[in-house]
């Protein structure tokens, strides 16, 4: 029975790519070693670089740990084939090879334990790294061979061992990046077009070490930057390799512009400048990878931004559409509930039990309401769609419609409400009423709610010197525990569980308030002492209204006029019937539109004071049929139109204006806001027709 070899001694067989490489290591490291020691024997010279050593370094760097010693093992060998060819006894050429394989070794060693598996001689640490290395490498091997030579009775090499270390330091410097640079993975491919700048280096450093008869080596560094600028690092490594390759041949055959300092002195010299070209061309060509580099990362975090940007602009899109759908849906059946429930509490032929009732479903439908209304405002709030209307305003009235509105809840708990206000009389101020009266309510309403007794106040201040309004709201309610503070704020969060279910509320109240408020440029807060009651205060930019002042508050309430016909538009009947009670008692003589093509055949025909016009509908919305009545030839083309919708986006905005509509009433539908909107809008076209007839 045959017996397979163990898995542990197959593992530490090399590859056969590992083989081939060392076999090729062998062959390049004898031919490279032996020209660099026999060309400068021949003219009675030392070797001013010594390129053996770099193949080897680069293999062992480009390979896995456990191929080095087959790798060092086929460097060495070569190298000791190169001196047995170049006539050295076996003794001394082993020993040689013995020293140069420890340079490669400590070289190679330092890189891999400082900089891992993976060597980027793109990268600046990197590449310090492997100058070190280089340099602690050439020291080794440079002091090893003196020490070695001289036991062996040569001591004259002693004195050639700065030009030892200089040779050793250059190859690795020179060749071992080139041989890097080009077997490095996923590299920048090279720009085969920009080759001339090589072709150009190598003929400015033929006429330089040549022709000219005067030491111009500065014309070699000014060409050499040509190959860096415009190939990057791997013009910077073949430059280098181009002019060393060069200037050693030069020296080789006696030319150059070394050649007229002394002879002890010329390997020096040319050796002090490949290695001061090597190391400002390699830096620079790293610096400039390194940018590209960064461009390159910033152009994709950009890229990935603008996509990042388009997706959340659809998501918002999306949000939006969908924020528009919902506040549809659940407001149209609120607004029949609402309303007919009000309808319905205003009969006087209900029984006690009955009236209880429908009181409940009413107090109900109010509550959902403000759910949904706390939903949609904070959607919007975040999705930064709330839009504001700034206009002259009357502080003092706003301020006191909005306390008022309280005392029923207020009488209902003995509560005590208490208004003080301290702007200036008759105060006119340019800010978005409804958002300010949005905050007001959102407050006030969240006092009288938590407040069992005591009382309830209001106060107002007016900064003329920075223009600035401060409100306050106190109670003498429970009070907020001071870790419980931070909370009111934010988001669905309610101090107390169990006040959230004693009160009810979705804990978006405060939130909306905050976004409002810091929407308008101001800034709101809250202290609480428990036992004692809480202080919420806010502040927000007012400018005193200028030029429209008096002639907001000289403006006159709107007449109700008996008998004006209005159109209105809604394919939900039990709406139009809402519409058509509230406007019954102004009179009004209502027509019906089920949607917007039916709206537009009636404005054909018919002349109307006001058009109500619902924007989401079958066939035809309302922003077409706005369009098709402002366009037509018919008696409404200048009729005031309303834009009578559920939707989240129903504040009347630019967008609106701009297709011919002339101001919003929100579902549900309030029976005084309605009644008021309709009337304005009735004033503003009569206030129109007699400018127009006094002009005329």
């Amino acid at each position: 029975m045959s017996h397979l070899p163990s898995r542990t001694l197959i593992d530490k067989l090399p590859d056969r790519r590992a083989l081939m490489l060392a076999i090729a290591l062998f062959v390049v490291v004898a031919g490279t070693a032996y020209v660099c020691m026999v060309f400068p024997r021949e003219q009675g010279r030392i070797a001013p670089i010594w390129l053996a050593n770099a193949w080897v370094v680069a293999a062992l760097l480009r390979s896995p740990t456990r191929h080095w010693p087959l790798l060092a093992v086929f460097g060495a060998l070569g190298d000791m084939a190169a001196n047995l060819l170049a006539g050295d006894a076996p003794g001394l050429g082993l020993g040689l090879a013995a020293c140069n394989l420890l340079e490669i070794v400590a070289c190679a060693w330092l890189v891999r334990r400082s900089c891992g598996e993976t060597f980027d001689i793109t990268r600046v640490s990197h590449l310090v790294t492997f100058v070190v290395g280089g340099v602690i490498g050439s020291v080794l091997s440079a002091s090893a061979s003196a020490a070695f030579l001289a036991v062996a009775g040569r001591e004259e090499v002693l004195s050639g061992l700065l030009v030892w270390i200089e040779a050793d330091a250059l190859g690795l410097l020179t060749l071992t990046p080139a041989l890097l640079v080009m077997t490095q993975k996923n590299r920048a491919p090279i720009v085969w077009r920009e080759t001339w700048t090589l072709a150009a280096l190598t003929a400015v450093t033929l006429v330089v070490f040549f022709v000219i008869r005067y030491p111009m080596l500065f014309l070699v560094s000014a060409a050499l930057t040509l190959p860096t600028w415009r190939m990057g690092l791997p013009g910077a490594v073949a430059g280098c390799v181009i002019v060393a390759a060069v200037g050693t041949m030069a020296a080789f055959t006696g030319h150059g512009p070394m050649m007229i300092t002394q002879a002890a002195d010329q390997v020096v010299g040319l050796q002090i400048f490949l290695m001061i070209s090597l190391l400002t061309s390699v830096p620079v060509a790293v610096a400039l990878e390194a940018g590209e580099g960064l461009k390159a990362r910033l152009r994709s975090a950009l890229d990935e931004a603008r996509a990042a940007r388009v997706e959340a602009e659809q998501s918002a899109a999306v949000k939006s559409e969908f924020l528009a759908n919902m506040s549809h849906e659940l407001r149209t059946p609120l607004t029949s509930v609402v309303g007919f429930t009000r309808l319905a509490s205003e009969q006087g032929d209900l029984s006690p039990l009955t009236r209880d009732y429908i009181d409940r479903v009413g107090e109900a439908s109010r509550a959902l309401l403000c759910a949904v209304n706390d939903i949609l405002d904070f959607s919007k709030l975040e999705a930064g769609q709330v839009t504001f209307r700034p206009e002259p305003v009357a502080l003092q009235a706003l301020t006191s419609t909005a306390l008022n509105l309280f005392i029923p809840q207020a009488a209902a708990k003995d509560l005590t409400l208490h208004l003080e206000d301290s702007t200036p009389p008759g105060l006119l101020v340019t800010l978005d009423p409804d958002r300010l009266r949005q905050v007001l309510l959102n407050l006030v309403g969240n006092a009288v709610k938590f407040t069992v007794q005591g009382q309830v106040t209001l106060c107002a201040a007016y900064d003329e010197a920075t223009e600035r309004l401060s409100i306050e709201v106190r109670d003498t309610g429970p009070g907020i525990p001071p870790d419980r503070v931070d909370r009111l704020f934010k988001r669905f969060s309610q101090v107390d569980g169990s006040l959230n279910r004693g009160h009810g509320g979705t804990g978006l109240g405060l939130a909306i308030c905050k976004g409002i408020v810091e929407a308008m440029g101001g800034e709101i807060a809250a202290t609480s002492v428990v036992g004692e009651g809480s202080r919420f205060f806010l502040s927000v930019p007012a400018p005193r209204a200028r030029s429209a002042a008096a002639e907001v508050a000289a403006e006159r309430q709107p007449e109700v006029r008996a008998g004006a016909r209005v159109l209105v538009t809604d394919d939900h009947a039990a709406n139009r019937e809402l519409v058509r009670l509230f406007l019954a008692g102004i009179g009004a003589e209502i027509t019906e539109a089920v949607d917007g093509e039916a709206a537009v055949e009636a404005a054909s025909k018919h002349a109307f004071d006001v058009i109500l016009m619902d924007l989401r509908m079958p066939r035809l919305d309302g922003i077409g049929a706005v369009t098709l009545i402002r366009g037509g030839a018919g008696p409404n083309r200048a009729t005031p139109i309303l834009a009578f919708t559920a939707d989240a986006e129903s504040a009347f905005d630019d967008r609106l204006q701009a297709v011919g509509f002339d101001g919003a009433v929100a579902k549900p539908v309030e029976p005084g806001r309605l009644i008021a909107a309709v009337l304005n809008a009735m004033a503003t076209a009569d206030a129109g027709d007699e400018a127009a007839r006094g002009v005329a």
